[in-house]
Parts: C-alpha cells; structure tokens; sequence
C-alpha cells in the first residue's frame, strides 16, 4: 500500500508493507498484555475491596493510585 504524507512542508512517499505472520505475532504480544494488565488489574482492585478504609476519601485515593497504575484499563466506583 503506498501512502502520500507531508511532513515540514516536504511530500513523502511511503509504502506500507504488511504481512500475516507479523500481524499474528503482533494480536498475540497485544493479547499477552492485556491479559497480564487484567490479571494486575484483579489484584489491585481484590486489595481495594478487602482494605478497611476508614472514610471515602482514602479509597478514592487508592482508586485513583489503580487507575494510574493501569495502561489499558479503567476501573470506576
């Protein structure tokens, strides 16, 4: 596939290749990680719900500290 681009004012051509095999490996690196950012996410939130927070405010905090921590998910009260 080629695909015209303007880059400082200069028109480049570029040619995309693409090929199954690098497709395949690239779902399953992204596969792998977000199975591994669920399984951090599972824990964190496992820790949020079994720590006795005395008020709201510090189990925002830590809901806030997850949310940081996480690349691909979001988790919400």
């Amino acid at each position: 596939m080629e695909q015209k681009v303007t880059y400082a004012g200069i028109t480049q051509r570029w040619l995309i290749v693409e090929s199954e095999p690098r497709k395949k490996s690239d779902i399953q690196k992204l596969e792998s990680k977000i199975e591994q950012e669920q399984k951090t996410a599972l824990k964190l939130v496992k820790k949020l719900e079994t720590t006795g927070f005395d008020t709201d405010f510090p189990a925002q905090n830590y809901l806030k500290y997850i949310n940081k921590k996480l690349k691909l998910w979001n988790v919400e009260s």
